[in-house]
């Protein structure tokens, strides 16, 4: 596909400005029109909202591998020097949905919230099917609770409690395995099941790799769960209340379920794109540094005046400010270790790319020093202090703190930010084992992060204008480089992984 020539142009300035210029660049600070200029470019109406799947992804990953590639970079998602790691996902759309509930009586339980869908594709019937709740899905020694062979097993989605819980995917696929020919959902009360609802019947994106070996999958609301478990003479509070309890049983519900749903399936490949600078030391390890590029696409219906969600704060910034990073570690002497540069795919869709990676990593995991996450960052004026998600949960805060600080930055050491730690990729990286943060301004002041996220966030009116601060932006900029330096470097962090 044609990139269109307004979009090229910002990435081709850096290739052709002279080598003792470059070499300039490598330590001059961020700028705000630098990054004023690749973020006009990525969240560019051309750009089309940066779907997954969508000509937009074409434009966007080839815009930023060029970049990356303009930079000083190489190719890093493979031994040979490519650009994209294919990631392989799935959308199931809606087609139709008709479930049924009887109780002992064979009588239709009226006033359920249950939406299905075939993780197959296509068309699935089930009758006459028995219903279980099992909980949290698990115990604590992660067996599946009851017996779920032929069933529809029941499962809360809220962590269980433990030291080191399951996840709710890791929960329905040891149900699954188990047997259950069905699986519904029930999330915490905090999540409008209307907006769920939407979500289902729109084909929000799976890694293909997590789609469920089950006949159907689905979700239901915490009222339904009342009822069904009302209807079994069990009471939902005193039941829910003893969830964590060792000797929790499943219920075996009275209710049977009939079922036919219809999906239509797609295959697809998207991909992240990653770029590499070599270290001096091959096994000294690497520093990741990520950022999704990813956006809603085409978020009005057809016949609006706008319906492009540009995405320009989230995360077309967050770009920016990696390829305005590349930019100067890119060039001069390398360092001691690697530096990766991870784009991911479908952050918007539940860090799909970020979980893939960490399935299919191109370094080591144990020798991943620090994945720095870099995620809406036009929030900030410049002078902002520096706070971290992920705080307490990585062994480097102090370390971070020190290089922020000699920089001049303030340090905003409190665990508010943390409010966002499952919101962003590091989250998927720090499951897997990698020490994770995401470090800068826009988490150390709620207020103007939340005028944002109640504003043009996941809107079509996220697009870069006058109003954007990117003073913020660029200090976060200079914070990355400083901190990708220090820990790609053995005489400033020795230790390539705090698991060593």
């Amino acid at each position: 596909m044609k990139i269109p020539s307004r979009i090229l142009f910002t990435a081709a300035v850096f290739a052709a400005t002279p080598l003792h210029a470059q070499n300039a660049i490598a330590d001059a600070p961020v700028t705000e029109a630098e990054l004023h200029a690749d973020i006009a470019a990525l969240s560019d109406d051309a750009m089309l909202g940066r779907l997954p799947g969508t000509a937009g992804e074409t434009l966007a990953a080839q815009y930023i591998a060029r970049a990356f590639a303009a930079a000083g970079f190489v190719g890093g998602a493979n031994a040979s020097g490519g650009w994209y790691q294919p990631v392989p996902l799935v959308t199931l759309n809606y087609v139709d949905d008709l479930t049924l509930v009887r109780d002992r009586a064979g009588r239709l339980v009226e006033g359920l919230h249950i939406i299905n869908r075939a993780p197959a594709g296509g068309r699935v019937e089930l009758d006459d099917v028995p219903l279980i709740f099992v909980g949290h899905g698990v115990g604590a020694d992660g067996s599946v609770t009851g017996d779920v062979r032929g069933k529809i097993a029941i499962m809360v989605t809220d962590d269980r409690p433990g030291e080191h819980p399951l996840s709710a995917d890791q929960r329905r696929a040891a149900l699954a395995a188990a047997g259950a020919v069905g699986i519904w959902s029930v999330p915490p009360a905090r999540f409008p099941f209307a907006a769920i609802q939407r979500q289902y019947r729109g084909g929000r994106m799976q890694l293909a790799a997590r789609i469920l070996p089950v006949r159907v999958e689905g979700v239901i609301d915490r009222p339904t769960l009342d009822r069904l478990l009302g209807l079994s003479g069990r009471n939902a509070t005193s039941l829910l209340s003893q969830l964590a309890a060792e000797d929790f049983a499943a219920v075996d519900l009275v209710t049977r379920a009939d079922v036919q749903v219809t999906s239509l399936r797609r295959d697809f490949n998207s991909y992240n794109v990653i770029a590499r600078r070599p270290g001096r030391h091959r096994d000294a390890g690497a520093v990741l540094i990520t950022g999704h590029w990813d956006h809603l696409g085409e978020c009005r219906p057809a016949g609006a005046e706008d319906r492009i969600c540009n995405g320009a704060v989230d995360n077309a910034s967050g770009i920016a400010t990696m390829i305005a990073v590349a930019r100067r570690l890119g060039q001069g002497a390398p360092m001691d270790r690697d530096v990766v540069l991870i784009a991911t795919t479908a952050e918007e869709q539940g860090l799909l790319g970020a979980y893939h990676y960490a399935a299919h990593p191109t370094v080591p995991l144990n020798k991943i020093t620090i994945a720095l996450n870099i995620d809406t960052v036009a929030i900030a004026q410049r002078g902002a202090p520096m706070a971290i998600v992920g705080r307490g949960a990585n062994p480097y805060d102090v370390e971070i703190d020190g290089v922020a600080r000699a920089l001049g930055r303030a340090v905003d050491s409190d665990l508010d930010a943390n409010a966002f730690i499952r919101r962003q990729d590091g989250w998927a990286l720090g499951a897997a084992g990698v020490p994770s943060i995401m470090a800068g301004g826009s988490f150390s002041d709620m207020a103007p992060l939340e005028t944002y996220l109640e504003g043009p966030y996941h809107a079509p009116d996220d697009e870069l204008t006058d109003a954007v601060p990117l003073g913020g932006a660029a200090d976060d900029g200079d914070l990355h480089i400083a901190l990708a330096r220090h820990f790609a470097n053995l005489a400033t962090h020795p230790a390539s992984n705090s698991a060593e």
